[in-house]
């Protein structure tokens, strides 16, 4: 069981994070589920396109999944496609080659990725896809995948906005983890947290310690709502008035 998460930056990157926690039903250990890989112009001289992907279903599967669609994209570049504008189709081919491959074994579990394009092109952020089987689906803000998707998405549509400067859109991310972790199963032990070009074209990892940091500086959704209540909170006087013949408050007739 797996969270996915990414979220639109203030300047149009993407922050990318997962929790580490893989379970076999009978232990669990903590795992990167962050892929990454360039590929070069034809004649290798620099990177044209950062690929990266995170997905939850069989961690095999994901696995072999990054393998293929990597294999794709390569042999396009080699081939003097510009992934920039043209990598939809060499994905979902690799994607559908996939799921024939394990089709029993999807049936079963599923498979669902989350895929960041960050071309090396000025002008150009990086687009955000979510998969259903093998077709990309693109995402303007946000999107999530895995056990707990309906909470984040759910906390992601409330608490949300683009414009976010970078520490409150971390904060943000970690939050959304941490509620995730509480309410559900097999989301957890800790969380990485990838700035894909955020600013320019680099990336930024916030491996799972300082991610710690984060969540640990964040009030839990209890304290948040209370503390505000207590200052802002307005029930009408109604609500202590006894209803006729009840002996229970209500409002007046």
């Amino acid at each position: 069981m797996t969270l996915v998460a990414a979220f639109r930056c203030r300047d149009g990157g993407i922050l990318l994070c997962a929790d580490r926690e893989e379970n076999d039903g009978y232990a669990k250990k903590e795992v990167d589920k962050i892929y990454h890989f360039s590929c070069e112009s034809p004649k290798g001289s620099k990177a044209i396109c950062e690929f990266f992907i995170a997905g939850s279903g069989p961690s095999k599967t994901i696995g072999k999944a990054y393998i293929a669609i990597c294999n794709s994209l390569r042999n396009a570049a080699e081939s003097g496609v510009n992934l920039a504008t043209e990598h939809k189709s060499y994905i979902e081919n690799a994607l559908t080659e996939i799921h024939e491959q394990d089709a029993k074994i999807l049936k079963r579990w599923g498979m669902n990725l989350l895929v960041v394009v960050a071309p090396h092109i000025p002008g150009n952020s990086p687009q955000l896809y979510r998969t259903e089987k093998a077709e990309l689906c693109p995402e303007a803000l946000y999107a999530a995948e895995g056990n707990g998707q309906i909470i984040s998405n759910y906390l992601a549509s409330r608490l949300y906005t683009h414009g976010l400067q970078k520490p409150a859109l971390a904060a943000l991310a970690a939050f959304i983890f941490r509620e995730v972790e509480y309410s559900r199963v097999g989301v957890g032990l800790g969380l990485d947290m990838w700035f894909i070009h955020e600013g320019d074209k680099s990336r930024n990892e916030i491996p799972p310690i300082p991610a710690a940091e984060i969540q640990a500086g964040v009030p839990s959704l209890k304290d948040a709502v209370y503390s505000y209540w207590e200052r802002h909170l307005v029930v009408p006087d109604w609500i202590n008035i006894p209803l006729a013949g009840s002996g229970q408050p209500g409002r007046a007739n």
